[in-house]
């Protein structure tokens, strides 16, 4: 005894594997537990008393130790510690955390006078959110170990509404309440631990950590790998499978769950580069290998100064995670710099190279970064030339510069072929419409960052009118000729509970959407229309549009208060809300009702409380009107709007 059991395990010892309980057995097996110790918390609450003795760690089956000197109050004999209402035996042994209470008799001839500590929302460590003291008329009362309550920071006691400094001298029955203020959502944070369990990750440890924020969702990690095993699913208890899905409100570990291999597996190697940012490790790259056919998960983003993450891309255009790795991978980051931060690029022509480096954005007078990792088969890479110049990479960039590789055969009498690229309509980065690549014989002519043209989207390349296959050796030059498709994209605007809503538009690709008239923007009563967002983002109408893209209708209330009488203080929030409305008022609610746009009521309660929760998750979205009333006859009106 003295510890609890953690989890179940299949195996001799050395095995870390945790065991699935949903697999079937079609053999014998051994499940051994895992233990971890286990201590319980033994608290003391004096109720007025002093000395308040300290809470004590007691393994579990242990006893805890009476404490050595008795609490003392004014006008009162101290009768002992109780546990749920009856004297407690300091012999009993303690198997779960425990809360003891001091017991207290009047003396004789002493006039008591009551004070209650209502928590509001709060708990006091017993777990109740009131706590009563009884104390002489005229002393003074102790000031009780503060509440909690998730979210909120405690402030202090008020009396009448007054801050309460415990100096004054008690002469009747008072009421005492707690004082809270909210704390900042994005300030909340949790850490979530992935443990491999005998797994690795891509950079060799077997534990990964992030931090996120109080109700946001975790990304899944890139897979660890195990050799002869694949990744199953992440679990918290060993059976269940984890929802990434799932908002995250406390700190969290998760456990990885392998399937042993059947078979030998063809893997590929996936290369993330941060192309001027960091991970969170402050490396600039992250690699490991995957299955063949793995869809891969993206990563934790990088950041970078003066700039917002995009997307990842390959070979310059965005990577579609949805589909399954069937080749070696080099992604790189695409970054937006932020308003105000003026940027030039600064782009990379590779002849022949693999991987061909992403565009970069470098702020006005700020440096390239010297790519990595480019290869090309038979050839050394010598460097990167400006206008035939070598280029250094410690020169300020002042204007957009493309940046072309030099290469030079690791032997002169190798054979090469010369690969023509025809963008046939369209251009290259440094603006001409054909380029010569050497490459050596029986090797791979390597796909080119595509040309650019107009409206189009380039879909093959063709050797001799059909599309060339980029699996196959070179033997003799060729020329590669583009082949184009006019390319439109949907541009659809959502009004978010206004109207009218714009219509679709159909967007040329590298021409932009049309922003809405002010004749058709969406209205909404009681809201003003504040532009239209993509993502977290007012969307700019300037910027050239290259895919499908929906904007979304985002509203500003004109006020939240629609009439009142008296019940003063009130505050409703978040507005607009999505699941859960919360609500506090200085005096108790003793009733509200929450109506639709229709005046037809869908929620009513009678809470007497000043500190309310109301569940608007499976409400439509639209403006909704709450009532509220106090046991007085004040009352008040708010808007609301349920916005996902």
């Amino acid at each position: 005894y003295g510890e609890k059991l953690v989890s179940h395990f299949l195996g001799c010892r050395r095995c870390c594997d945790l065991y699935d309980f949903s697999e079937p057995v079609t053999e014998d097996i051994e499940l051994e537990a895992q233990w971890e110790s286990s201590k319980h918390t033994v608290s003391f609450m004096a109720l007025g008393g002093e000395p308040e003795p300290q809470e004590q760690r007691v393994e579990h089956g242990g006893t805890a130790t009476r404490p050595q000197d008795d609490p003392r109050k004014e006008g009162f004999t101290f009768q002992g510690w109780t546990l749920g209402g009856a004297v407690y035996d300091f012999d009993d042994a303690v198997t779960k955390d425990i809360v003891l209470k001091a017991q207290w008799k009047k003396d004789s001839g002493v006039t008591e006078r009551i004070v209650t500590f209502m928590a509001l929302g709060g708990a006091f460590a017993d777990g109740s959110d009131v706590l009563s003291f009884t104390v002489k008329d005229g002393e003074t009362v102790r000031k009780p170990k503060d509440p909690v309550k998730k979210g909120f920071t405690f402030k202090g006691w008020t009396l009448d509404g007054a801050p309460y400094g415990f100096t004054e001298a008690v002469t009747k029955d008072i009421v005492l309440k707690a004082q809270w203020e909210k704390v900042d959502p994005n300030m909340m944070e949790h850490r979530v631990t992935f443990m491999a369990l005998g797994g690795a990750f891509a950079d060799g440890s077997d534990v990964q950590s992030f931090t996120v924020k109080d109700g946001e969702t975790v990304l899944e990690p890139t897979a660890p790998v195990k050799e002869g095993y694949t990744l199953k699913r992440w679990t918290e208890d060993g059976s269940a499978e984890y929802s990434f899905k799932t908002p995250v409100t406390a700190d969290l570990v998760l456990y990885a769950v392998w399937d042993k291999k059947q078979s030998v597996t063809v893997e590929h190697t996936v290369v993330f580069l941060a192309n001027g940012g960091a991970f969170a490790d402050g490396k600039n790259r992250m690699e490991f290998k995957v299955a063949d056919g793995t869809v891969l998960k993206q990563p934790e983003r990088p950041t970078r100064a003066d700039f917002t993450f995009s997307e990842w891309m390959l070979r310059g255009a965005a990577y579609d995670f949805a589909q399954q790795v069937k080749e070696d991978l080099v992604l790189e980051a695409q970054w937006t710099p932020n308003p105000g931060i003026e940027t030039f690029t600064v782009t990379f022509m590779a002849y022949g190279g693999t991987p061909e480096p992403l565009v970069q954005i470098v702020k006005k007078n700020g440096t390239a970064q010297k790519p990595i990792d480019v290869k090309k088969e038979g050839f050394t890479l010598k460097g990167w030339t400006l206008d035939n110049a070598e280029y250094t990479f410690t020169e300020p960039v002042t204007k957009n510069i493309v940046l072309k590789a030099k290469w030079e055969k690791e032997n002169p009498s190798m054979t090469t072929h010369t690969v023509t690229y025809v963008a046939n309509g369209g251009k290259f980065a440094d603006g001409s419409d054909r380029m010569e690549v050497e490459v050596a014989d029986e090797t791979l002519a390597n796909r080119p960052t595509d040309p650019e043209k107009d409206g189009c989207a380039l879909t093959r390349w063709t050797l001799g009118g059909a599309e060339y296959d980029f699996t196959q050796k070179v033997t003799e030059d060729i020329e590669l000729v583009a082949q184009w498709e006019e390319q439109f994209f949907k541009v659809v605007f959502i009004a978010n509970g206004g109207s009218p809503e714009p219509a679709i538009q159909r967007v040329k690709r590298g021409e932009k959407a049309q922003k809405p008239s002010p004749e058709e923007e969406p209205k909404m009563a009681g809201y003003v229309f504040k532009g239209w967002m993509l993502g977290e983002e007012l969307y700019d109408f300037s910027k050239e549009v290259t895919k499908d893209i929906v904007l979304l209708a985002k509203w500003a209330e004109e006020t939240t208060l629609v009439e009142s009488r008296l019940l003063a203080n009130v505050r409703v929030y978040p507005n607009p809300v999505a699941r859960v409305l919360s609500v506090q008022a200085e005096a108790e609610v003793a009733r509200y009702e929450l109506t639709n746009a229709s005046g037809v009521r869908v929620k009513m309660g009678a809470p007497s409380a000043s500190d309310l929760r109301l569940d608007v998750s499976q409400l439509p979205e639209g403006l909704y009107l709450l009532h509220l009333a106090d046991a007085e006859g004040n009352w008040t009106i708010c808007k609301v709007l349920v916005q996902r």
